[in-house]
């Protein structure tokens, strides 16, 4: 409230003590207000903020993820030292295109902590692990990763009869590193006895994989040729030579040739 008075021809104002008190209080009102306003509301927004940049990095992990777990490709196989042996020694390759942890291998309904990482291209061998087989059962094999993928042994389930382990597939097989090409591939034992030929049907684009299934254990030699105008032209290191070791071995075995042509 303001009063106004006369003095000496003059008009004078005064301001009095409560309506001065209102102004400083509607003052302090505001100040209070904007200060909850910058305490409360924008570490709100800058929270929310943060928030949507985390979610981003989540999904960006994410994507990654998936496709680091879709470039995993391992090889497994099992084997044991002996045909009537208790324990299991587990084969893997790495085939993919990352480096890859393995965390665990199942048999059957048991499974073994192993930890293991395997580079690009390497070979590990897990185990022996004790299996305690029992006769008729069989036994399927996986590999978990790191990354969640389980990988399947390769030949199937190893069956375990009447005190000895049976291995479902015994084989070589044959991976030509090939840009184009027509193929034929040659394989004997090594007495010479058993000769199989295959060929490729028409022209090949990109790598070719051809599986030689044998019926027994031993020596084989292979030969992979590419064709050359109306000639056939060994690939690089034919004839090859392997050896399939069951048990106390792989009973597959990889071979790896490169057409440079």
């Amino acid at each position: 409230m303001i009063f106004r008075f006369i003095v000496g021809g003059r008009m004078m104002r005064f301001m009095s003590t409560t309506f001065r008190r209102k102004a400083i209080s509607t003052i302090l009102g505001t100040l209070i207000f904007i200060s909850i306003l910058f305490t409360a509301v924008i570490p709100m927004f800058l929270t929310m903020n943060q928030a949507d940049v985390m979610l981003e990095q989540a999904k960006i992990t994410a994507e990654n993820l998936d496709v680091a777990r879709a470039g995993e490709s391992l090889m497994v196989v099992a084997f044991p030292s002996q045909i009537d042996s208790q324990e299991l020694t587990i084969k893997v390759d790495n085939t993919g295109e990352y480096e890859t942890r393995i965390l665990r291998i199942w048999i059957g309904n048991s499974y073994y902590e192993t930890n293991t990482s395997l580079t690009i291209g390497e070979t590990q061998l897990l185990g022996p692990f004790n299996v305690n087989p029992h006769s008729g059962q069989s036994y399927q094999i996986l590999a978990v990763t790191e990354r969640g993928n389980r990988f399947p042994c390769s030949i199937g389930s190893l069956q375990y009869e009447n005190g000895r382990w049976v291995t479902p597939t015994l084989g070589i097989y044959i991976n030509i590193m090939n840009f184009m090409g027509k193929f034929k591939i040659l394989y004997t034992n090594a007495t010479h006895t058993d000769v199989l030929s295959y060929e490729t049907k028409g022209i090949d684009v990109g790598n070719v994989v051809h599986i030689i299934s044998v019926s027994y254990p031993g020596t084989y030699y292979v030969t992979v040729k590419v064709k050359q105008g109306g000639s056939w032209i060994n690939l690089p290191g034919s004839p090859i030579t392997v050896v399939l070791q069951w048990p106390n071995g792989s009973p597959i075995v990889n071979v790896f040739v490169e057409n440079p042509y």
